[in-house]
């Protein structure tokens, strides 16, 4: 049976494929195929996600790969709408719109999985989080208020000095 991580990997290495077929000028599938293979493989992955154990590894790289599908889809639109052949050939436009797209989809999956990891760190743990300890100043005023004749009843926290 085919796991999600060997799906990634498969999506992943699709994606590569497609993105040296198209630099090369060798296949260049219309859009629309692009997309259907985009919807596919995330169906199918979700499908394989809800029977297997969640795995952090294969989510990002089936992230990185319907990121590179999505650079193809629209590096194939381009190819097909491009017009202006006397400033810059079908060719030479695809070559340069394949490196941009592509570097662009991989910087941002890592601005996700930095965005990704930073808000664990900060968000991670909140409810179980030790109390601030109280400073100098503050341990001052605890022991200037208290007596040890006295007893004092507190019926709530106020935030003012009294």
């Amino acid at each position: 049976m085919i796991n999600p991580l060997l799906l990634s990997v498969l999506s992943f290495l699709l994606s590569g494929a497609g993105v040296v077929l198209i630099y090369n000028d060798l296949l260049i599938l219309p859009p629309k195929y692009y997309m259907f293979i985009m919807f596919g493989l995330i169906i199918v992955f979700f499908v394989l996600r809800r029977t297997f154990a969640t795995n952090k590894k294969a989510d990002r790289l089936m992230v990185l790969s319907q990121s590179i599908l999505a650079a193809n889809m629209l590096i194939s639109l381009i190819n097909s709408q491009w017009k202006l052949t006397n400033l810059i050939s079908t060719v030479t436009m695809t070559k340069i719109a394949t490196v941009i797209l592509v570097i662009i989809a991989i910087y941002l999956n890592f601005i996700y999985m930095r965005a990704e990891q930073s808000y664990k760190k900060k968000r991670g743990n909140q409810r179980i989080k030790e109390e601030p300890k109280e400073g100098f100043v503050e341990q001052l005023r605890g022991k200037k208020n208290t007596d040890k004749n006295e007893i004092m009843l507190t019926l709530g926290k106020s935030a003012e000095n009294e």
